[in-house]
């Protein structure tokens, strides 16, 4: 039995995802560690705390 390859589209460059950004490379170096788990919390944790969202502002 082969394994299904989910779609990775969401990982792509677009008009919305600006990965190349030095901001954001910066940042997503300062969030990224070896525990995925971290990781993740740390993502979580700086898009709650710094980025605006509608209700916020």
């Amino acid at each position: 039995m082969g394994q299904d390859v989910p779609d990775k589209a969401f990982l792509r460059m677009g008009t919305a995802v600006d990965g190349d950004n030095p901001r954001i490379r910066w940042v997503a170096e300062q969030i990224t560690r070896e525990d995925p788990v971290a990781t993740a919390e740390r993502g979580f944790t700086f898009v709650r705390d710094e980025i605006l969202h509608s209700v916020d502002f």
